[in-house]
């Protein structure tokens, strides 16, 4: 996340990525792609950590101490919470961490990818590529401002 401004809108980010790398070329988008299927969204963060933390509980738990059995026994349930979409995570402690939900993350490839013009060669039903023609207007308002 970018430090040196306030964000408006949580769009913003992906907004200027769009406009930056879609101004260095195809080297650079394709580049930035690469990027992007690397990056890790915030729920993936959530799930890997409590994960984590409650194999970590299990296998000190073994030891002895009862901390750590704790541990386990608070963050695997969370972890099934999380997984079963029955407990959402905070989006502002996400966005302190610099993560990114995978719609953001997601939107942005795909605004790379239609500059690029790896879309030009789809044939798609005219109810959808009117909804196209306005996110590809929107990706490219994006570039041109």
């Amino acid at each position: 996340m970018k430090d040196d401004k306030k964000q408006t809108h949580p769009d913003s980010e992906g907004r200027d990525n769009v406009r930056y790398y879609g101004a260095l070329g195809e080297a650079g988008i394709t580049a930035r792609i690469e990027a992007l299927e690397r990056e890790w969204d915030g729920e993936t963060f959530i799930r890997t950590a409590l994960t984590a933390t409650g194999l970590t509980g299990m296998v000190m738990g073994l030891a002895g101490s009862r901390f750590w059995r704790v541990l386990a026994w608070l963050s695997l349930p969370a972890l099934f919470a999380v997984s079963r979409g029955k407990w959402a995570s905070e989006k502002p402690l996400l966005r302190f961490l610099g993560l990114r939900s995978r719609l953001e993350i997601q939107e942005e490839k795909y605004a790379l990818k239609a500059l690029r013009g790896d879309f030009k060669s789809v044939e798609i039903p005219i109810a959808v590529n009117e909804a196209m023609t306005r996110s590809s207007a929107s990706a490219m308002d994006a570039v041109q401002a």
